[in-house]
């Protein structure tokens, strides 16, 4: 008798693929999540949060891969760095003082080989199962949205007011928000205004703003309401995104994390260079450029001349500037620079 081909339920196939779906869209409410009972309550609750989903998802998606052959790992250049990072990092731990502490991490951190592991694990089935580009604009502008609303909770706790359901965050000298340390708020604030640039630079060479709003309007049209697509239509959305990304510049000063500033400056640098050599729209080409080219001289002459009295008023503007033209900063400078001695 020969042998037959299994067959399997498409409705459970549905259920897997939008089982993780699902995940995804939960993780991008990690930011957001804590528990005043825990130690630790801005970082501890969202590892268990995150970890807990990816791993879900990661069990979905296995399941998923053996029932249809199209949704199984395929070759990818960004696996293969990714890899090559977590041996990189595997390797640091075991020369390093403690193989467990750089594996596990501790409670304030929730870090370590073991996260870098489950974020990993997360992006082979974002790239194994995110098809086209309107599927990952979903999740990018999901991302945006998300680090609006950091940003908006960072708005309060500067003015000292009193949100309901976060109202373990206090009046602080550097933004922590929601999630316990400048320095992640910074980095995470970092990654929603390159997104949210990278969205409205594409939005204005392409009808790519459109998405599920564009879907909506056709189905609206269908019924005999609502107005054409067209590029007026998307101002609304593409001054939203500039809002986000200035909003996300405004918490990363208010960080007080230089990191995250010079991770800013370097990421719309190569942006723009690259953008300025094969983006599209002669206009916007031709801006990325000059933005490009403006930071290749701002940023060394500011470096030069960190003592002249014009930076130095700079420090009163921003923690961030103060910590990097001000006195605060030559502390933490030397600081750092004893650090890396050390390591080294």
């Amino acid at each position: 008798m020969a042998n037959r081909a299994p067959t399997y339920n498409p409705a459970m196939n549905l259920v897997l693929l939008w089982g993780i779906r699902l995940g995804i869209l939960l993780l991008l409410f990690t930011p957001l999540i804590h528990w005043r009972d825990t130690v630790f309550p801005w970082v501890v609750p969202k590892a268990i949060w995150s970890r807990s989903l990816i791993e879900a998802v990661f069990a979905m998606w296995v399941v998923l891969a053996i029932r249809r052959p199209e949704y199984r790992p395929r070759r990818s250049w960004l696996v293969l760095i990714f890899a090559l990072l977590v041996l990189a990092a595997l390797i640091a731990a075991f020369f390093g003082v403690s193989f467990q502490r750089s594996f596990w991490s501790n409670f304030e951190r929730m870090q370590g080989v073991f996260d870098l592991l489950h974020w990993g694990v997360l992006l082979f089935v974002l790239i194994w199962t995110v098809r086209g580009v309107r599927q990952w604009r979903l999740i990018l502008n999901g991302m945006v949205a998300m680090g609006f609303a950091v940003g908006l909770l960072g708005i309060a706790q500067r003015l000292g007011g009193s949100v309901p359901l976060f109202r373990l965050m206090g009046p602080q000298e550097r933004l922590d928000i929601t999630l316990g340390n400048p320095t992640y708020v910074g980095g995470y604030m970092v990654t929603v205004c390159m997104i949210a640039l990278g969205l409205l630079a594409d939005s204005l060479t392409s009808g790519a703003t459109a998405t599920w709003l564009e879907r909506r309007g056709g189905r609206s049209r269908a019924r005999g309401v609502g107005r054409p697509w067209n590029a007026g239509n998307a101002w609304p959305l593409r001054v939203y995104r500039a809002a986000t990304a200035v909003l996300a510049v405004w918490v990363i000063g208010e960080t007080g994390s230089r990191g995250a500033l010079a991770a800013l400056v370097g990421g719309i640098f190569f942006a723009g260079l690259l953008y300025a050599v094969w983006g599209r729209g002669a206009r916007l080409r031709a801006a990325a450029a000059a933005v490009a080219a403006a930071i290749v001289v701002v940023v060394p002459l500011s470096l030069f001349a960190r003592q002249s009295p014009a930076l130095q008023a700079l420090g009163g503007i921003t923690p961030v500037f103060e910590r990097t033209f001000g006195e605060a900063g030559e502390g933490a400078a030397a600081e750092r620079s004893v650090g890396a001695r050390m390591a080294l």
